[in-house]
């Protein structure tokens, strides 16, 4: 068990993966100092914690996945780049109803 996964409870390798997918996120989409930093650490915290049940729920869905270290880490890749995109979403749609917050009125 490597250091990482005694204290934290994570896999160093998921955490690596995570960092990996917010590099690329940063780089893809530019900004600031700030932007990139925090596409990593959503990045790799995503993936850290949620790579181990992805990766179960895939291999329960697609029995024809090898159970090798690659496909792992490939999952936490996928896993800390969605997560990245998907706060992304979050934060655009949060901001833009801050501009012009109304509650939907029931149609009767």
């Amino acid at each position: 068990m490597d250091p990482v996964q005694a204290v934290l409870g994570i896999k160093a390798t998921h955490l690596v993966a995570g960092v990996a997918g917010g590099v690329v996120r940063a780089l893809l989409s530019g900004g600031g100092w700030l932007a990139a930093i925090s596409s990593v650490v959503i990045g790799s915290l995503t993936a850290g914690y949620l790579t181990t049940p992805v990766y179960a729920a895939a291999k329960a869905y697609f029995p024809a996945l090898t159970g090798d270290a690659s496909t792992e880490h490939a999952i936490g890749f996928l896993v800390g780049l969605t997560a990245m995109l998907i706060c992304e979403g979050v934060l655009r749609f949060i901001r833009g109803w801050s501009r012009n917050p109304k509650l939907p009125y029931p149609e009767n």
